[in-house]
């Protein structure tokens, strides 16, 4: 029988928050201790940060909880800027010109105007709120779906439906993809030997959307970025494999692809095999490592097309 235990941490609350941090931390199994790490290399001097939030949540979600469970608002350079240091986490497509983005005139401010960077439609604050809102209604209803093809495709019908309100990697966008990576390749009907090419790439697309914004919100080697670089590698391989059965690829550039996938694993390995020992992602690093060794034996007796 599952136990739910919380804990309290003292010494975990000495770091200063930041929706930019350069920490992840783990709780051990056998006797609770929390383990942190830095997650890129940090300067003698340079200030410890971890974050208290959901890191793709957009600004004015981030802030908002915040302000409800934690007490403070947040000013950090992320909050501070309205394009969030250029991923667009928070960036609303204009409804009056087709080539803007609305944006917060003060990030700091929910009820600043909010102002397209093309032409000079502006929208209220209170107007976004509702928007985002709406939407976090929407995302919930999705968690409560069991996993199978019904939530796959709900996810989908949801992601189509904001595609003219939200920049296309907006952090609702984002938290909606990170749902399909999970989904595809795992459910009936969309397993991975079911899967066409289109979906790989798709799926590989969103996992590649996600670490483009987890490279500059959350740097480094993070539990999420492990995943989903190993969710990701499992597409490069299978449309590989597929391009090698077909025969339209040569020998050297299926080695390259391969090649990719194995550099892929590594950096997976890397990052998930200091989890605690019997935890999933540890399990998924050893999965990484086995699939390395298969690899590269194979590159290593291939020297031509198969018949």
């Amino acid at each position: 029988m599952a136990v739910s235990v919380r804990g309290l941490y003292p010494k975990g609350g000495i770091p200063s928050h930041s929706c930019v941090s350069n920490t992840t931390y783990s709780i051990l199994p056998d006797n609770y201790m929390m383990v942190m790490r830095a997650t890129v290399d940090l300067k003698k001097g340079s200030e410890i940060l971890c974050t208290y939030t959901t890191i793709l949540d957009p600004t004015m979600i981030r802030r908002w909880y915040l302000k409800r469970a934690k007490y403070f608002d947040c000013d950090c350079a992320r909050c501070k800027d309205p394009k969030e240091l250029g991923t667009h986490l928070s960036s609303i497509k204009c409804p009056a010109c087709d080539n803007g983005l609305i944006l917060s005139s003060d990030p700091l401010d929910k009820s600043a105007e909010w102002k397209c960077d093309h032409c000079d439609k502006t929208l209220p604050g209170e107007t976004v709120q509702r928007l985002y809102f709406a939407i976090r209604t929407d995302l919930s209803q999705l968690e409560e779906l069991e996993i199978g093809p019904i939530k796959l495709e709900m996810t989908e019908k949801v992601l189509r439906k904001y595609r003219s309100s939200l920049h296309p990697r907006h952090g609702f966008n984002l938290a909606l993809m990170h749902s399909l990576v999970d989904l595809y390749g795992k459910v009936d009907g969309y397993t991975v030997d079911m899967l066409p090419d289109i979906l790989l790439e798709r799926k590989a697309e969103f996992a590649q959307n996600i670490l483009d914004a987890l490279d500059i919100v959350k740097p480094g080697m993070t539990r999420m970025r492990g995943r989903i670089l190993f969710e990701q590698h499992v597409c490069y391989l299978m449309m590989a494999r597929t391009q090698l059965q077909l025969r339209v690829v040569t020998l050297e550039k299926f080695k390259e692809q391969i090649n990719k996938v194995i550099a892929m694993l590594e950096e997976t390995a890397r990052i998930l095999e200091v989890e605690p020992e019997g935890s999933a992602d540890r399990m998924m690093a050893q999965s990484a490592r086995g699939s390395i060794a298969e690899l590269q034996a194979s590159l290593d007796n291939m020297t031509e097309l198969p018949e």
